[in-house]
């Protein structure tokens, strides 16, 4: 408690079992944890301070038992179980090791006199370690007990020396002690350098003097009993006295055979008498001697003291190693006293039923898994049982998962041992990955170490944490920062030898692995060239393997038991004297890219050398940058791409080169707006791979690859050698790329690139001019997509050379290739706008159109002829360019009919009157398109003169047409296809109603100028 104030309590129900065990405290400014024997038991919030030094402290309150050291420190770091006595180091504040005879202080020991003040009588028991604290060398320790109150008196303690039969050789006394004695008894620390280990018996006596005179006499509390030390010339024993008058001494025959103990066993039996009450039983004498097995039917005579005739006892024997383990024990059936006969104690190996308990902490993994255990027979090596553990007589495997592995977690399992005798066994753990109940050492943490069982209460194994069992080490190689040329063979020498671990195996195999970064793997077997398992290993990789894709390469070994340990992987950067870019047909453009590190990347470098000195009329680069183009700028760096076109020469090669590094990947910076870009490395990368791919969130997931002659098709593809428009939206972006240390798969990385199937629809519309094309233009509705520019929505990307470019307007982004809107909707309106270079008649298609539901009408409205195309009526529409660059506006209409016919009428569609248009454009060359306007059906006559008023074509003879505005488009030919030279026409229109009066008539002027 902390001021008097309680603040937690642990249930610790495995410490009393007479024995030492450690107990550790600390507070970190907001836990105060409780350790014992290096298992936390309890930890709750604390916010307290160290006590400052004028306060008292009350240490071992209540305490029934014994202490050995007492350390305090100024800082919170939990170092372990001690294995040794402490020593004064840094931030140790007070010390206590209890090595005093008994007095009224304590000393510090940690030089800050921190010295303390016993309450009561000060008992030191035996040392926790060998040759320290309490239980020094040459020492016999004595614990004597009165239970008699009796008054007051002196208790006098004898040692007799191995064969001295005169007067003790070693004495002691505490004078003027009142009965009975302490609860803790009295103790006596009897050092001196004549008691030597292994020796005795050691004749002692114990009394209490009530008249003073230095010796027993008759009806004085008195003891004796013979002792051995063990090996570090050290004994003990906890003795009672008894009155002369309170019962007789008795000499007691006992016939000893202990069975199932190795022979040449040094160690110590103990006996104890035992009365048996109807309060319990007491112990009225015990006896130590030094044995060494085999014993058999072993014959003592024991002088016993303190019983009285008639009552019950029983006779209880240890026999303990050197070590103080219980090895064996065993009992007599309970006699009246005196017996009558001499009484047989048969010791068995003493076992063990009941709990098993460890502290697990996993590392070296961060999979879900499960713990087994697994305790072998005394005496087994654990490296000759690795990996199958074959060899276990006892084995649990945990039902539990984790989905984590456990971090300084206590593991209790309930009846795991039954009946195995006390010893030191070696127990192995691991965490079991792939919840198969086997060792897998690449895979599986594992520990080991030895389970201690004696005389406890749970069975528990303090080790450290679990983690991946080491391979084999490697050295040498010389594999990092290598560079090869193309297609040299590579030969690797490395240094294998067992690893560090005291559960490595010796090598087994070591392989060379590499891969060229596009999917192609290697695994070279080595070669022993020592003829011992650590030794030089040699292993080559055949030089069609490297290549100017890069290569990356690292060493495998694996020991007998199947752990790995790898060196690398690391790059190797491939020098090349000549890699093909590109091919390509002639006075074309080609957007291309350099798969790899060029060492002069700038075009000039690139191209002068093969296509010569600039000049525009041989060849020509640009740069799309700020938003237009630069010629003869950028550079050839990977990841970055030009346009190209050549008169003479169509084959790029680059000069003089390396791979791209593949291990630490290629970052591809992106500006804001359409950005030219290519694969840094010469394989095919597929942006949609999320697993070697991670794009911006701002960045389309789309690229646009230049195809002549049908202007853009879309990929997600980038081939080496080629380039791609991407765009980056709302600021710059990024494209990293990685193809060995791949990025774990993101639910959203990037944009999107299509409709998800079976959700809403979706429509190309495809445009042609003359001999170009865009097929790729598509609109449609998604039930996630917005009414704004969102993931669905991919801009239009820059022209080049001859096109034709259809895009949907939009006021706040701007061009769009791809606009899909909100699902939902009965009436939906694209603005569409159409430029090209090329003059002509243009046409425009909706090859998919059963795509867009049928309840839905299709139609198209050109704002300058005021006509409504119906697009389910009508495959193709055809319109007139100039080749001027000069956009053409449609509007495109999907939606119930209803909904579109009002918006029709809002627009003027249907006209009230007839009328002749005049020609648009005019003057043209060599098309114009000729616009009617009918109130009404009626029949209509449409024909081309020339100024002598000659026919040159009829474009329409008596042809019924419905009421509404339409088109002729006239290509300045005669009737029978021949052109016609520039000058000017007349275009003459006779309208006739139904029933075959005229209705309407006019001519108009048009000039074909070419």
């Amino acid at each position: 408690n902390v001021n008097n104030i309680n603040i937690s309590e642990a249930s610790i129900d495995d410490v009393f079992d007479q024995n030492f065990h450690h107990f550790y405290i600390e507070s970190d400014g907001s836990k105060l944890r409780l350790i014992v024997d290096g298992i936390e038991k309890n930890a709750v919030d604390f916010s307290g301070s160290f006590p400052s030094s004028d306060k008292a402290m009350n240490i071992g309150l209540q305490l029934d038992g014994s202490m050995d050291e007492i350390r305090f420190r100024d800082i919170s770091s939990f170092t372990g179980v001690p294995t040794q006595r402490y020593n004064s180091e840094n931030n140790t504040v007070l010390l206590y090791q209890f090595d005093n005879q008994e007095t009224s202080t304590i000393n510090d020991n940690s030089g800050l006199n921190n010295n303390g003040t016993v309450i009561g009588q000060a008992n030191y028991e035996g040392d926790v370690y060998t040759s320290g604290g309490g239980g020094t060398l040459n020492t016999i320790e004595i614990v004597a007990r009165l239970n008699q109150n009796i008054g007051n008196g002196d208790v006098h303690v004898g040692v007799w020396l191995p064969g001295n039969s005169g007067n003790p050789d070693i004495t002691d006394n505490k004078d003027n002690r009142s009965s009975p004695s302490p609860v803790d008894g009295w103790g006596f620390q009897l050092s001196d350098s004549r008691i030597t280990p292994s020796t005795g018996p050691y004749k002692v006596e114990v009394f209490f003097d009530q008249n003073n005179n230095d010796m027993p006499d008759a009806n004085e509390p008195y003891a004796t009993f013979n002792l051995n030390t063990d090996n570090q010339g050290y004994a003990f024993q906890d003795i009672e006295m008894f009155s002369g008058g309170g019962g007789t001494g008795e000499n007691l025959s006992v016939n000893l055979s202990v069975n199932d103990v190795p022979d040449g066993i040094n160690g110590q039996m103990f006996i104890e008498v035992v009365r048996m009450e109807q309060a319990g039983q007491t112990i009225i004498k015990t006896f130590q001697f030094g044995e060494v097995t085999p014993i058999q039917n072993k014959h003592m005579d024991l002088f016993v003291e303190g019983m009285n005739n008639g009552e019950n006892a029983f006779v209880y024997a240890r026999f303990d190693d050197e070590n103080g383990e219980v090895l064996a024990e065993g009992e007599s059936p309970s006699f009246n006293w005196p017996p009558n006969n001499d009484i047989d104690v048969i010791l068995e190996p003493a076992q063990y039923s009941g709990s098993f308990k460890a502290n697990i902490t996993v590392t070296g993994t961060e999979d879900s898994g499960s713990l087994s255990f697994r305790i072998f027979p005394e005496g087994t090596i654990i490296t000759n049982e690795l990996p199958d553990l074959l060899g276990a007589f006892y084995g649990y495997d945990q039902g539990d998962i984790y989905s984590s592995p456990p971090n300084n977690e206590e593991v209790k399992i309930e009846d795991f041992l039954m009946g195995i005798p006390f010893g030191k066994y070696p127990i192995i753990i691991w965490y079991d990955v792939e919840l198969n109940q086997s060792f897998d050492p690449e895979y599986d943490p594992i520990v080991a170490g030895m389970l201690n069982i004696n005389n406890i209460q749970t069975a528990s194994f303090v080790g450290g944490p679990l983690s991946i069992l080491p391979g084999p080490v490697i050295q040498g190689g010389g594999l990092q920062n290598l560079t090869l040329n193309e297609g040299d063979e590579l030969k690797v020498s490395v240094n294998v030898s067992k690893g560090l671990s005291s559960l490595a195996g010796e090598v087994d195999m070591v392989e060379l692995f590499y891969s060229t970064g596009d999917g192609i793997f290697g695994n070279i077997f080595c070669n022993n060239l020592s003829g011992n398992p650590s030794g030089v290993y040699e292993c080559v990789i055949p030089g069609n393997d490297i290549t100017n894709r890069g290569l990356v390469l690292g060493v495998d070994a694996w020991d007998m038991y199947g752990a790995l340990s790898s060196m690398g992987p690391y790059d190797v950067s491939v020098q090349f004297d000549s890699m093909l870019v590109s091919s390509f047909p002639l006075e074309q453009y080609v957007m291309v890219s350099v798969p790899a590190q060029l060492n002069n990347a700038s075009t000039q470098g690139l191209f002068v050398e093969q296509l010569g000195d600039p000049d525009p009329s041989v060849w020509r680069t640009f740069k799309w940058e700020n938003g237009a183009y630069q010629e003869n700028g950028g550079n050839l760096n990977p990841g970055s791409a030009v346009w190209l076109i050549s008169k003479d020469i169509g084959k790029v090669y680059a000069r003089s080169g390396y791979s791209t590094q593949l291990m630490i990947g290629y970052y591809i910076p992106l500006t804001e707006g359409w950005n030219q870009i290519g694969s840094p490395y010469n394989f095919p990368i597929d942006i949609n791979d999320d697993f070697i791919v991670e794009i911006s969130e701002n960045v389309e997931k789309k690229l646009y690859q230049y195809s002549g002659g049908e202007n853009y098709s879309q990929t997600s593809v980038m081939e080496p050698g080629s380039g791609y428009w991407i765009f980056s939206a709302g600021g710059s972006g990024y494209i990293k790329i990685n193809t060995i240390d791949n990025f774990l798969v993101q639910n959203q990385m990037g944009m999107e690139t299509a409709v998800k199937p079976n959700s809403g629809w979706q429509a190309i519309l495809e445009v042609s001019a003359a001999n170009q094309k865009d097929l790729m233009t598509s609109f449609g509705v998604h039930p996630n997509a917005k009414a704004t520019y969102d993931q669905y929505d991919f801009h239009e990307p820059p022209v080049i050379g001859e096109y034709v470019s259809a895009y949907f307007k939009n006021s706040e982004v701007g061009n769009l290739n791809q606009d899909i809107r909100s699902e939902g909707e009965t009436f939906y309106s694209w603005s569409l706008t159409i430029k090209t270079n090329q003059s002509g008649v243009s046409e425009l298609y909706i090859p998919n159109i059963n795509e867009i539901p049928f309840e839905h009408s299709v139609k198209l409205f050109d704002p300058v002829t005021r006509i409504a195309y119906d697009m389910r009526q009508q495959s193709t529409v055809q319109f007139v360019s100039q080749g001027k660059e000069n956009p053409h506006y449609f509007e495109l209409m999907v939606g119930k009919d209803k909904s579109i016919n009002n918006k029709l009428e809002k627009l003027g569609v249907v006209p009230n009157k007839f009328e002749l248009a005049q020609n648009i454009p005019n003057p043209f060359n060599p098309v114009t398109n000729i616009l009617i306007s009918l109130k009404e059906d009626a029949n209509i006559t449409l024909k081309v003169f020339n100024l002598l008023g000659e026919e040159i074509n009829s474009m329409a003879m008596n042809q019924p047409m419905s009421k509404g505005n339409h088109r002729f488009i006239w290509a300045g030919k005669a009737e029978n296809g021949q052109p016609l030279p520039s000058g000017i026409y007349l275009y003459r229109l006779e309208v006739q109603s139904n029933n075959g009066s005229s209705v309407y008539q006019n001519t108009k002027k048009m000039i074909l100028m070419k």
